[in-house]
């Protein structure tokens, strides 16, 4: 059988479990890249970034990550949920139950920094103010949790697709 053959022979769960990991994989890549380069990167004292700049700058690339992050989120734990009540296995709800634990996570230990830090935005306060700093480490320590979360989530949805895909199981590959 040929690749064609091996794709054509995904139904409506193998799609969804596709889309689910396409999603949180973005997602997971997203986030992390936030802590590996922008705030590295916003933080570097050598930047010709002027410093009063930094923090709306900040602000600015939250509000744009959000946007673009969430449907990829909704997307896989939805996909992941759809798997879950066609296959009836709590793996493929565990999948779902973690991409969907980033939503309450979020509002609930994120987005109040956030507003702490667009609040000091608003006053004009500038990126090395004591408080400011402070309050950035705090979001990138929770958002680290985050990026291990969703890191989980992705590691999983990996290994049930990689499970259950014709691709792996026609030739002999066996996974949990």
């Amino acid at each position: 059988m040929g690749f064609l053959d091996d794709l054509a022979a995904l139904n409506g769960v193998g799609v969804a479990r596709l889309i689910g990991i396409f999603g949180v994989g973005t997602f997971y890549g997203c986030a992390a890249s936030t802590s590996l380069t922008i705030i590295p990167a916003l933080l570097d004292k050598d930047s010709e970034m002027e410093n009063g700049s930094r923090l709306r700058y900040w602000c600015r690339q939250f509000d744009i990550s959000a946007v673009r992050w969430t449907p990829f989120a909704f997307g896989a734990a939805t996909s992941f949920l759809y798997v879950g009540m066609k296959t009836g296995d709590w793996q493929d709800y565990l999948c779902s139950g973690l991409i969907w634990s980033i939503f309450p996570y979020t509002f609930t230990c994120i987005f109040p920094t956030i507003k702490a830090l667009k609040d000091e935005a608003q006053k004009g306060d500038k990126f090395d103010n004591p408080l400011v700093l402070s309050l950035i480490k705090k979001w990138n320590f929770r958002h680290t949790f985050r990026i291990y979360l969703t890191g989980s989530a992705f590691f999983l949805t990996t290994l049930r697709v990689l499970a259950t895909s014709p691709l792996t199981s026609k030739r002999g590959i066996v996974l949990p």
